[in-house]
């Protein structure tokens, strides 16, 4: 039988959910990858999958999934250098 890899893959949800849904069909979800999203309600859900929904396939196929994750973090490290002239000055006679 031919069937359709659940369109709501794609709506952003979390794997099990898109396991329950795709074993509902007769599919199989595997995630195989991650997805950088500057959205954090998308991190940890599918955001994209493969083959796309919408495309025919056989019954017992693998619907491969790419799940959000948050960019990675960067730390900044400024230095200051502060430098101190002191002046001396002699009067005649001092």
């Amino acid at each position: 039988r031919v069937v359709e890899p659940y369109r709501a893959f794609v709506a952003r949800f979390p794997t099990v959910e898109a396991q329950a849904a795709a074993a509902g069909v007769g599919l199989e979800v595997v995630q195989v990858g991650t997805v950088e999203t500057t959205d954090p309600a998308l991190v940890g859900k599918v955001v994209d999958q493969d083959p796309d929904a919408g495309t025919m396939v056989d019954e017992g196929s693998t619907v491969r999934v790419f799940l959000g994750e948050a960019p990675a973090t960067t730390t900044t490290t400024s230095t200051t250098t502060t430098t101190t002239t002191t002046t001396t000055t002699t009067l005649p006679g001092g």
